[in-house]
């Protein structure tokens, strides 16, 4: 099992991905693009969109705040999906993450506790019906069309992939005696010391599902997406309530590289795509059996999501040298990479960006 001891895991995060996008010879950082941006923030309305995630408040009511953490820390957990966008839009009439918010509400509202046994033992047929995904498909029989049969739908191995996750990470919280994951994040934000970097390390350290690193050029990547999203949403919701999660190093996270952040980099000009290849693969619509083969050996998805990362370093570099900060009544202080990484994912979503292509990587845990 793969561990990182007495270390800083983000330092791991911010070294490993500058390392790759300074070697990288397909992807180009345009430095001077960061700086025109930065320069220029409010044509984009950077600060508006930036500062328009509010916390994770769902409408739900709970009995005690385990409860509420363990909500939102499996929502974080299954963020996951991206990949089957299309095949969820078209059947389900939902993208990926609303998917997963479906999927962890409804649970919720039908009683169940999100136990650790509960995850543990959780079946093919559970996760179909709370997530609201189909099982099985009727297809006319090969020999006689007036006939058809039931096969497994398309949408079936995302719901291998939802129950694996869950049973692994139920598997776990049992055998380290935990009665949620609620609990469990609870008792390491405690541990932690209000440390964000701790606690994501405690979660990359402890659950597959976290362990969001890959390896290029012999190198080691890490890219924690899925734990880094957990740390910010409770930070997020309870810092101002709860001393607990009021981390004190927030600053130092990197932005959730995904399939939305590269593409919307790529936009603005701050990565430049020099093999073509790799622009196809982007916006494949149907499956193109060489060009799949290609960006699994060139790792296509590690580079652009690894390089996202060391871009949103550099822009924050930039807002505080030109000493851009965000205000407001209560608060003065520095940009961060959340924020960076809540305006990219919001831009993505206005007006025509919302059109654009987005890679799509089915067989991943974490994104």
């Amino acid at each position: 099992m793969m561990t990182v001891d007495n270390t800083q895991i983000l330092n791991l995060v911010k070294h490993s991905t500058r390392k790759l996008a300074e070697s990288d010879q397909d992807l180009h950082v345009n430095l001077q693009n960061i700086e025109e941006f930065v320069r220029n923030h409010e044509k984009f309305d950077f600060l508006n969109l930036a500062t328009s995630n509010p916390p994770t408040i769902l409408p739900l009511k709970f009995e005690s705040i385990e409860q509420e953490v363990n909500i939102i820390a499996l929502m974080d957990l299954l963020q996951i999906g991206s990949g089957w966008r299309r095949e969820l839009h078209t059947y389900c009439d939902r993208g990926a993450a609303d998917t997963i918010k479906f999927g962890i509400m409804s649970m919720h509202i039908s009683g169940e506790t999100l136990s650790s046994k509960f995850l543990q033992a959780i079946t093919v047929n559970h996760v179909a019906d709370f997530f609201g995904l189909p099982l099985f498909i009727d297809k006319p029989h090969e020999s006689h069309s007036a006939i058809t049969i039931s096969v497994s739908h398309p949408l079936k191995p995302l719901i291998n992939t939802i129950k694996k996750i869950l049973n692994e990470t139920g598997e776990k919280l049992l055998e380290l005696r935990f009665d949620s994951f609620g609990a469990f994040c609870i008792e390491s934000a405690k541990k932690s010391n209000q440390n964000a970097e701790r606690f994501i390390q405690d979660l990359f350290n402890t659950f597959p599902a976290f362990r969001d690193v890959d390896v290029w050029n012999d190198n080691e990547i890490y890219i924690l997406k899925k734990a880094q999203l957990v740390a910010s949403d409770l930070f997020k919701r309870f810092h101002k309530e709860n001393e607990t999660f009021a981390f004190k190093d927030i600053n130092k996270l990197t932005i959730f590289a995904d399939n939305v952040i590269p593409v919307m980099l790529i936009e603005l000009k701050m990565i430049e795509v020099k093999d073509e290849r790799i622009l196809n693969w982007i916006s494949l619509k149907q499956d193109d059996i060489e060009l799949i083969r290609l960006s699994k050996v060139y790792k296509y998805d590690l580079r652009l999501r690894a390089i996202s990362v060391y871009v949103g370093t550099k822009i924050i570099e930039k807002f505080f040298e030109f000493g851009i900060k965000i205000e407001s009544e209560k608060d003065c202080r520095d940009v961060y990479a959340i924020d960076v990484d809540t305006f990219l994912w919001k831009l993505g979503k206005v007006g025509e960006n919302r059109k654009l292509d987005r890679f799509s990587v089915k067989e991943t845990d974490f994104f």
